[in-house]
């Protein structure tokens, strides 16, 4: 079974390369990565999806910004993304 950097602290204690792995990865760069993988994940579906499944999209994302009041909105950025593209429920 291979051994992610932040899956494993059990190998992480016995082998080196896990070690060195492992402290290479912060959690900060683990949410940075789950963020832009959401937010690709919203724009592919609100890019495909009718109006009134866009505003479902959109609530989504809203939630998401009241969960973390401190990071930049999430709503936002996914505004930007399709902006002229595809959200016409915005409209």
């Amino acid at each position: 079974m291979k051994s992610t950097s932040l899956s494993d602290g059990d190998a992480a204690a016995v082998s080196e390369l896990d070690r060195y792995r492992r402290a290479r990865v912060s959690v900060a760069d683990a949410e940075a990565a789950h963020r832009a993988e959401l937010l690709e994940w919203l724009v592919g579906r609100v890019s495909a999806a009718a109006p009134l499944d866009q505003v479902q999209y959109a609530a989504v994302a809203r939630e998401c910004d009241a969960a973390n009041p401190d990071e930049p909105s999430l709503l936002d950025e996914l505004f930007a993304a399709v902006e002229g593209d595809a959200f016409e429920a915005a409209a």
